[in-house]
């Protein structure tokens, strides 16, 4: 409280009610971008207000906002404990039927972020499976909010983070060769 930092992010989370009615906007790209917005809108009471907003958009048309939302969601939900446990679970329930790419890396990044391997070890294998590939890129163009997705260093690091001490070892070497291959500016 009363520093600049605490002043901008309360500028930001003062806009919310504007972000969320974005939410419905008829433009996939806009709906999109709100969970971007959200996710870093940590602090309470706009992480309990955006979640319910977040968990929605999981089941949007358009699968670039389903990507957008899970990213979003495991930002915004990951320090608020019961926030957390909601956000975790709701993924971990889609994770078994997603075939679309984009979604699936997304979810899987998401999933790897709360930093539970027992939970997650599948979305972890999902991503350690696409560096050995190369990474293929699913990012649906430069608009899209979440642009790192398509980076091998930052897939890496996320699924590093969120990896168990003794599959680590095991991840380096995929995401060590993927780096050979990368062709994004990231």
């Amino acid at each position: 409280p009363g520093t600049p930092g605490r002043a901008i992010v309360d500028a930001v989370a003062a806009g919310l009610p504007i972000y969320l009615a974005a939410a419905r906007d008829p433009d996939p790209a806009v709906r999109a971008a709100v969970p971007f917005v959200c996710a870093f809108l940590t602090l309470e009471p706009a992480a309990t207000a955006s979640v319910p907003v977040l968990v929605e958009l999981l089941d949007d048309p358009a699968a670039l906002v389903r990507a957008s939302a899970a990213l979003g969601l495991s930002h915004a939900a990951k320090f608020v404990p019961a926030l957390r446990a909601r956000a975790l679970t709701t993924l971990l329930a889609r994770w078994p039927r997603l075939t679309e790419p984009l979604e699936r890396r997304a979810v899987a990044l998401a999933l790897v972020r709360f930093e539970e391997p027992d939970l997650t070890d599948l979305a972890r294998a999902h991503l350690a499976g696409e560096l050995t590939a190369g990474l293929p890129a699913v990012s649906p163009g430069p608009d899209w909010p979440w642009f790192r997705i398509d980076s091998p260093p930052f897939v890496f690091c996320t699924t590093f983070i969120g990896t168990a001490a003794g599959d680590r070892d095991a991840l380096r070497a995929p995401a060590c060769a993927a780096l050979a291959h990368v062709g994004h500016d990231h």
